[in-house]
């Protein structure tokens, strides 16, 4: 509650109180004690319509600010007009009309109204009941501590907690309360501008138990501890002041107001608000280094992640995780690659709007699309990189220089980038297409990745499947590839896996030198075994083999 004449002594004591926020301050209180909410919260009108403060209301059902919940005897200490502070509206406005309207007049969030309404009556939830008392003590204000009687059936014959009547009423209690709550802020900066609004007079207060002093010859601060309960405390900031100079002990405001609105620490920054991906509780204490420069210093901890911690990854909010983000969305690190700064600014302009998700499995899903073209089908990030260890070291998790390796280096060099394609095998599997391609082996890749994986064809698995066609004639019946090289070293050596250059040495050479290429057909037992044919052909070796191909295996004739 509100004593009007303990209002200065209180100042009195928190005039020394500063805002030095270019560096955290020390031995500041680690509660919440010294930083009951944050400026930029306390300062913003805008946080809920009156609509938004209607619905809110209605959650509960016990509540005294519900039409239906009021006591018949309510009279005027609900709706009287201040018209001895401000002309406003019919007696019958609505109470989140009340609390939006002084709300926006006065600057302040409409939150810390609806806080105040329960710290000191407990009217939003209703719990206390909904006696007319309540409705003229609202927001506690003109209510000295060391009453503790409400007895408002007649305002003008019990002088109890409202002193006088100007003071009663919910209408007077909300305007009343909330112009000083702002006045006490704007105070507690040494701003002096602000102060009588029309109609209220307070010059005894404007100055009364604050010094201003400028600092810097551009700024006015305070510094220094105040007395709260028999203990000392850190003044954090303005808002904290007020709130404390509005009732000088320690209550249930804070808890209030974050268990109905969440953290009462700001995310705005330079006119930005950071709070899709901050918050200050997470964020000072997920580091012990932020925890010990900036435990309570909430504007020195924000300006920190803005300035730093969003380009070091840092963690400030369970809602966000930069490392998940940036690697669950292969769009966004196209476009950010590493600047990590740049994935927290997006989600707050346009990925939370979208619906992605910023928490969860941290594996990177990396992009498989290059130049337009999706290597997907031959190339995963996670296959590749972990696959060769130089690749590893140096391109780590940049997944946008992997797949540029990859589609500019790694396909001629024939490295396995993905588990449902093997360029060896590919190539080894498919004599057309070593026909076509021969040793350019990124020709395997695009054509798997253009046709072959539609068409089918088998891109794992074993060995070299050699082609037996050579200028358009079969040689199958008496040629296999494995079977000729793997007979010769000097083929071995010569050819490789090269099937096409194997059996233009076989159809060249090879025969003519007899050599044998299947296990079907040996050169010399077919001559030996045929007179026939030695006569006809003699010491021309090749033309057994081809006798065998036309016409001897159909005939039967053994070869072996």
């Amino acid at each position: 509650m509100k004593h009007k004449y303990f209002f200065a002594a209180i100042l009195i004591a928190v005039t020394s109180f500063s805002f030095i926020y270019s560096a955290p301050i020390a031995n500041a209180d680690s509660s919440t004690k010294g930083n009951i909410i944050d400026d930029v919260v306390f300062d913003n009108e805008a946080s809920m319509t009156e609509a938004q403060i209607q619905d809110f209301i209605n959650r509960f059902p016990n509540s005294c600010l519900l039409p239906q919940n009021q006591p018949s005897n309510l009279g005027s200490a609900m709706f009287k007009t201040p018209i001895d502070y401000w002309t406003y509206g019919a007696s019958d406005s609505s109470p989140a009309h009340i609390i939006s309207w002084a709300a926006n007049y006065y600057h302040l969030n409409p939150q810390v109204i609806l806080s105040t309404l329960e710290k000191e009556e407990n009217l939003v939830s209703g719990i206390q009941g909904c006696a007319t008392y309540r409705y003229n003590s609202a927001m506690g204000y003109d209510c000295p501590d060391n009453l503790t009687i409400h007895d408002y059936a007649d305002i003008g014959i019990y002088q109890t907690c409202v002193q006088r009547a100007s003071n009663a009423g919910f209408v007077r209690q909300v305007s009343h309360a909330t112009w000083q709550l702002r006045f006490d802020k704007e105070r507690a900066y040494g701003n002096t501008s602000w102060g009588d609004d029309g109609n209220v007079t307070y010059s005894g207060r404007m100055t009364q138990g604050y010094r201003a002093r400028l600092a810097g010859g551009t700024s006015t601060y305070y510094d220094g501890y105040t007395t709260i309960d028999n203990e000392s405390v850190y003044i954090i900031n303005g808002a904290t002041a007020a709130l404390y100079n509005y009732t000088p002990h320690f209550n249930s405001f804070h808890n209030i107001f974050t268990g109905w609105f969440g953290s009462a620490y700001g995310s705005i920054y330079n006119g930005v608000d950071y709070s899709a991906v901050y918050d200050f509780n997470t964020y000072t204490s997920g580091y012990a280094d932020l925890k010990a420069a900036f435990d309570g210093n909430t504007t020195a901890a924000i300006a920190h992640f803005v300035n730093y911690g969003m380009s070091e990854g840092r963690i400030a909010s369970s809602s966000f995780n930069v490392t998940s983000y940036k690697n669950r969305y292969p769009d966004l690190r196209m476009s950010f690659g590493n600047n990590l700064k740049l994935y927290y600014l997006h989600y707050i302009n346009s990925g939370k709007a979208e619906g992605r998700t910023a928490t969860g499995d941290t594996t990177l899903i990396g992009i498989t699309n290059y130049n337009g073209v999706d290597y997907s089908a031959v190339y995963d990030f996670n296959t590749y990189v972990s696959g060769y260890a130089d690749l590893k070291a140096a391109f780590g998790s940049d997944d946008i220089a992997a797949i540029a390796h990859f589609v500019n280096c790694g396909m001629n060099e024939g490295r396995i980038a993905s588990s449902n394609f093997n360029v060896t095998s590919y190539k080894n599997r498919y004599p057309d297409l070593r026909h076509a391609f021969g040793n350019n082996i990124k020709a395997y890749y695009m054509h798997y990745i253009n046709s072959g994986k539609a068409e089918g064809r088998t891109a794992t698995g074993d060995d070299l499947n050699g082609t037996s066609v050579y200028n358009g004639i079969d040689y199958s019946a008496v040629y296999n590839f494995n079977t000729y090289v793997s007979g010769y070293i000097d083929l071995k050596a010569a050819f490789g896996s090269d099937d096409v250059a194997a059996i233009a040495h076989f159809v060249n050479c090879g025969m003519s030198e007899g050599r044998i290429a299947s296990s079907s057909f040996n050169v010399r037992v077919y001559r030996n075994n045929y007179s026939d044919l030695n006569a006809a052909f003699g010491n021309n070796l090749k033309a057994y083999y081809i006798h065998y191909i036309n016409s001897g295996k159909s005939e039967g004739r053994i070869a072996v």
